[in-house]
């Protein structure tokens, strides 16, 4: 139900590939989807651990170990606070309309 699809350098999506088949020979962490963005207006680092951290929350929700969507977002949230301060607005889900203005450099959708 989250929609996932890649659109980037080859070697961004040969990366992701690598971390997946490394983070499957971990344990028994479901397969998921590459990422689809419609819009990034970021750098590959960020967009990277951006996904990353989406990966991270979309695990524990099919884990069980986080029960709701905006759960996820929360991941996500954390997770690129760390990283990257700022003010970070994340939505997670199957449909919801947005319309907002951000910092140049730190969008992805």
């Amino acid at each position: 139900w989250l929609k996932w699809a890649q659109l980037g350098p080859a070697s961004a999506v040969m990366a992701n590939q690598q971390a997946t088949q490394a983070t499957k020979a971990a344990g028994d962490v479901p397969e998921l989807p590459e990422p689809e963005f419609f819009t990034v207006d970021m750098k590959s680092d960020m967009r990277d651990f951006a996904v990353e951290a989406a990966r991270k929350g979309v695990i524990k929700l099919n884990k069980n170990e986080i029960r709701q969507l905006w759960e996820v977002a929360e991941v996500i949230k954390l997770e690129m606070d760390r990283q990257y301060p700022g003010a970070w607005h994340v939505l997670v889900g199957k449909s919801f309309g947005a319309f907002v203005t951000q910092q140049a450099n730190c969008l992805i959708y």
